[in-house]
């Protein structure tokens, strides 16, 4: 009986040392690496090369490497206008011309000839348009092609024992403090090159009351107040801390936030960009604890937000065109043309409304607002007199004939 107890205890100590070398096996084992999904595109471009002597295969591969090269440029100028391109060609040439192999996926020559000691391959090649992107963003040409809009920040914030919104802080002219969330997402889109609206030098623009409260901001609202303070997005925020369990023998806490945020443009109160975002912490202070895990998810939200923007710049932005004084449909029709053919970086015009003397179109473009009003200014059959211009809305009259 006792031998028994014996055997069955060491059966029961190795089935328990196994189990706990499984569980350290499987805790410590790295996660399989989640697959990303890359944005590729697909691009035919042609690629020459003189043939020195009678060398024709170093010239073919000379002229694929030229047309690879002109595949990279494609893609680049779908995000930047043609302009822009041509200002920043040495920037280019420098920093992303030269990467051809890291942007080219694959490739597959379809076609080559030769003819009076020339020699062309046009390729098919897959680019990492993704991967463009992202480098012209950190170029800062991105930015420089939608002329650095200004953002307004407006957050309700909720941290135990320390409440704070930005719309108070206008209607107490300052006296309360600002919303932490508000403060990391300005220092993480200063530094991606974005223009931030001080809201306490701007306060004596708007009117507000001191029991406003950013929670209860509608778009139309979020409109109004951010062309009162000069700005052309306006990010509105929530964010919400509340306190964990407790380490077990400890007074520190774990601290969890949450942040919800949408970005809006100032112009006609469309929503660009829309992020949720989690942050945790741990401390003894329920403050600090607070503070520190909006900070976290602050951060992750800020980077979401202008990845979306910076995704919808970087594929033609929409230009709101009103005008008034149409004399009739023939009128649109000229518009319309002239602006797909004279208008390098135009994609699409949509007519939306017409009535009466008035229209409104929509011009899906990668080229500023102030290019397209110039080119309405210009227009050959009847220029137009410019009365306003945004980085997203124009407004034009024509005068009656």
């Amino acid at each position: 009986m006792f031998l028994a107890r014996i055997i069955g205890s060491r059966r029961l100590r190795i089935r328990t040392i196994v189990a706990v070398v499984m569980a350290l096996l499987l805790y410590s084992s790295p996660a399989p690496a989640e697959e990303t999904q890359e944005e590729l595109k697909t691009v035919d471009a042609d690629g020459f090369s003189q043939i020195t002597g009678d060398n024709a295969l170093i010239a073919r591969d000379a002229a694929i490497s030229d047309a690879l090269r002109k595949a990279v440029e494609q893609a680049v100028g779908t995000f930047i206008s043609a302009e822009s391109v041509v200002e920043n060609y040495q920037i280019l040439s420098d920093n992303v011309y030269t990467k051809t192999q890291g942007y080219v996926k694959n490739y597959k020559v379809i076609g080559e000839t030769q003819t009076q000691g020339l020699f062309k391959a046009t390729v098919r090649a897959t680019v990492a348009v993704g991967s463009i992107q992202h480098d012209l963003d950190a170029l800062g040409l991105l930015m420089a092609k939608v002329e650095k809009p200004r953002v307004l920040f407006i957050v309700s914030e909720d941290i135990p024992g320390h409440p704070s919104d930005t719309l108070r802080r206008l209607g107490d002219n300052g006296d309360v403090s600002m919303p932490a969330a508000e403060s990391a997402m300005k220092e993480i889109f200063l530094n991606k090159g974005f223009n931030v609206v001080d809201v306490e030098s701007s306060a004596d623009k708007v009117d507000v009351r001191p029991s406003a409260k950013s929670s209860g901001l509608t778009n139309d609202k979020a409109k109004r107040l951010g062309k009162a303070l000069d700005a052309e997005i306006v990010v509105r925020v929530k964010a919400v801390a509340r306190q964990g369990g407790k380490t077990p023998g400890s007074e520190v806490s774990a601290y969890l936030a949450d942040i919800s945020a949408d970005a809006i443009r100032v112009d006609d109160a469309r929503v660009m960009a829309s992020v949720l975002s989690r942050g945790t912490a741990r401390n003894i202070s329920d403050v600090s604890g607070g503070i520190d895990a909006i900070s976290k998810a602050s951060g992750d939200a800020a980077e979401k937000l202008m990845d979306q923007i910076i995704a919808k710049w970087s594929k033609g932005n929409i230009i709101v065109i009103k005008l008034t004084g149409i004399a009739g449909y023939t009128d649109i029709v000229d518009i319309i043309n002239m602006l797909k053919k004279e208008v390098r970086g135009t994609k699409a015009v949509y007519q939306r409304r017409f009535a009466g003397d008035e229209a409104t179109l929509e011009v899906e473009a990668n080229v500023p607002a102030k290019a397209i009003a110039d080119a309405l200014a210009r227009h050959s059959k009847r220029p137009a007199k410019i009365l306003k211009v945004t980085q997203n809305a124009i407004e034009a009259e024509f005068q009656v004939r």
